[in-house]
């Protein structure tokens, strides 16, 4: 939070809080503003690979956000001193006084319009064939929720279900247990995606990314290596695909159709079958 007080002959710094729930730690996620003869000119810093959503809460005296967009907006990837909005001044003959939080998120949030129709291939080698251990809303973790864990051994490799770029890597971690709180030390790969949407890639074993931050990625690409790390009560590959939005306790997962050996169309793929990823792509 920004608490700020000025008036026609100077200003004043109180305090400083940037409130960012989902900026990575170190990350170049950012909020600057100065001064003008209008009013306060508020800019952000996103040196970030993909996209970020940056929400305020203003409290405005005697200012006014100029822009149409009064509280979500959208500053692109690898952006510095990006124009949030300007908060212009109503009566120049007398002081003002404005304090915000903010919040920066991950991705399109409100502006992701995800392709529904998308055919993705599954997160294995060509010709490989693998159960899902457990499906949508299945009971173990995933009640309510669209991921899917494919049953497989530590050291598999892991493939793009679809291409983008790489928004996060972990991979530094080793342990494991079934209980929610060892979800803190799951390792993982983020891809985003044209769309807005963005792939999890989790469990994956202690320095099993073979991509970075930053890197472009097709559909399968091989990006690293199954694990058994974080919340999990045996090795396998953990698969979602999420739209991003500010409620990142209850994130809206997508459902993904795939192409499968032995079917003509591509499937919603069910918790207890095997399937086999063709050797080329259909």
């Amino acid at each position: 939070m920004k608490i700020i007080a000025l008036n026609t002959l100077a200003f004043i710094l109180l305090i400083l809080y940037c409130h960012q729930l989902s900026a990575q730690r170190g990350s170049g996620i950012d909020i600057s503003y100065n001064q003008t003869a209008e009013g306060i000119l508020i800019r952000a810093d996103n040196t970030e690979p993909v996209p970020y959503s940056f929400k305020f809460d203003f409290d405005l005296t005697n200012l006014k956000v100029s822009t149409e967009e009064k509280k979500n907006f959208l500053v692109p990837a690898r952006s510095e001193k990006f124009k949030i909005t300007l908060l212009k001044r109503i009566d120049s003959t007398k002081g003002y006084n404005f304090k915000y939080e903010f919040e920066a998120q991950i991705g399109k949030t409100i502006w992701t319009k995800p392709d529904l129709d998308f055919i993705y291939e599954l997160p294995y080698a060509p010709g490989g064939k693998f159960k899902v251990g457990q499906g949508y809303n299945g009971v173990f973790s995933h009640q309510g929720e669209s991921a899917l864990d494919f049953d497989m051994r530590i050291g598999t490799k892991v493939y793009a279900a679809r291409g983008g770029i790489v928004a996060e890597v972990i991979e530094e971690n080793r342990r494991h247990c079934p209980r929610p709180h060892c979800a803190d030390f799951n390792n993982r790969i983020i891809i985003y995606h044209e769309d807005g949407t963005m792939a999890f890639y989790s469990h994956l074993k202690f320095g099993g990314a073979e991509v970075e931050k930053g890197d472009e990625v097709k559909q399968g690409d091989f990006i690293g290596y199954s694990g058994e790390t974080g919340f999990c009560r045996g090795p396998h590959l953990h698969f979602e695909v999420r739209i991003p939005q500010w409620d990142k306790l209850n994130p809206i997962k997508l459902e993904t159709l795939f192409n499968v050996v032995g079917s003509k169309k591509p499937v919603l793929l069910e918790e207890g079958k095997v399937y086999n990823k063709p050797e080329t792509s259909m």
